[in-house]
Formats: structure tokens, C-alpha cells, sequence
């Protein structure tokens, strides 16, 4: 990870969160909740959305908001900067990580349910 207020992150910044389909406001959003999950608070989202856009030009980010980008992204710190936004997505592990890391991984499971008064189709509908 790079020392607090460094530049040079700006387009890495803004593929990232193009890459999940995010806008600055979903981006600010998504630095609100994992800064609240890890009891920190951040300023207003007008201010939070100016600085998401400076970053994304380039101007240093401090270490504080480094972290809560690793976790809205889902990556682990040390591929702050470098990891390609196509290979970043979110709930996969970051390219190059060993499986000797042993770093957390996310798993989505997604269960459909009819709807009440619907049927569900079979499995293997022969038709």
C-alpha cells in the first residue's frame, strides 16, 4: 500500500468503480457503509462525492479512505493501485494471490422461491 496522501491512483480509482457499474454517488455510498462497519464516520455526501472525484484525478488519498476502497472493492490492501478492474470483481479472490494467503473469500448463494400461487418449472422440463 502507498503512503498516506500519495497520488497516482486516480484512473485505477475511477476503473475500479467503473467496473462494478457504480456511480460517484453509489461510490460514496459504498464508502459509507464499510466506514460504518468499521465504526468510522465520514463527511456529508456532497464533500464525500468531491473527493471521491479529486482522488479520481489523481490527488493523494490518505490511508483512512486506501482501506475503506480495499473493502468496498473487495480486494486486500497490498492490491491497492494494482489490481486490473477486470480482474477485481467483487467476491473473487485478486489476481495473484496465492492460495497459501489464506484470505477471506465471499460467497453470494442465491436461492429463488416462487412466488406464492406460482409453481416452480422442474429441473429437467423435457420440453
Amino acid at each position: 500500500m502507498t503512503t498516506p496522501h500519495t497520488g497516482g491512483h486516480g484512473q485505477w480509482l475511477r476503473g475500479q468503480r467503473q467496473a462494478r457499474g457504480w456511480n460517484i454517488r453509489q461510490m460514496a455510498r459504498k464508502l459509507r457503509e464499510t466506514a460504518a462497519r468499521a465504526g468510522d464516520t465520514l463527511p456529508q455526501n456532497d464533500c464525500l462525492a468531491t473527493m471521491i472525484r479529486r482522488w479520481e484525478k489523481g490527488n493523494g488519498i490518505s490511508e483512512r479512505y486506501q482501506l475503506h476502497y480495499c473493502h468496498a472493492f473487495q480486494i486486500p490492501p497490498r492490491h491497492f493501485g494494482s489490481t486490473p478492474p477486470s480482474e477485481a470483481a467483487p467476491g473473487e479472490p485478486a489476481p495473484n494471490s496465492a492460495a497459501s494467503d489464506h484470505e477471506p473469500v465471499t460467497v453470494v448463494l442465491i436461492i429463488i422461491v416462487p412466488a406464492p400461487g406460482q409453481a416452480a418449472a422442474p429441473a429437467d422440463d423435457p420440453a
